[in-house]
C-alpha cells in the first residue's frame, strides 16, 4: 500500500500565530498597513478587542515581522516592542516589560 502524504495545515490550530508563523499569516495586509501608518504618527499603538479575535496574531505574525523586516541598522533602535497582558495591574505589567530589558528594540 502506498503512503499518502498530507500537506501541512496552513494554520496553527487554536493557538495564536507567533512571529515564526508569519509565512502562514495572511489576509490582514490592510490592518497591518494601518498599524504601520499609525506608528508613523504616534510612538504607541494599542490593539483592543474581544478575546480570540486575533489581536495577538495580528501583532506577532503581522506587524512585528514587518517591522523587523524593515530594519536598516539593528544597532540603532528607534522602537521598543513590548508584549504585555493587562492582568490585575496593567500599567505595572507594561512598565515591567519596558523596564526589565524584556522589550525588543527595533530600527526601522
Amino acid at each position: 500500500m502506498a503512503a499518502v502524504s498530507t500537506p501541512a495545515r496552513p494554520y496553527p490550530g487554536m493557538r495564536p500565530f507567533e512571529e515564526n508563523d508569519s509565512d502562514l499569516f495572511f489576509g490582514q495586509e490592510s490592518q497591518i498597513g494601518a498599524l504601520l501608518q499609525q506608528l508613523g504618527k504616534s510612538r504607541l499603538i494599542v490593539v483592543v478587542g474581544e478575546s480570540g479575535c486575533g489581536k495577538s496574531s495580528l501583532i506577532k505574525a503581522g506587524l512585528i515581522p514587518k517591522l523587523l523586516g524593515s530594519r536598516k541598522d539593528p544597532t540603532q533602535a528607534l522602537w521598543r516592542i513590548a508584549a504585555s497582558r493587562p492582568g490585575r495591574s496593567p500599567i505595572a505589567n507594561l512598565a515591567e516589560q519596558l523596564g526589565d530589558g524584556h522589550a525588543l528594540d527595533v530600527q526601522i
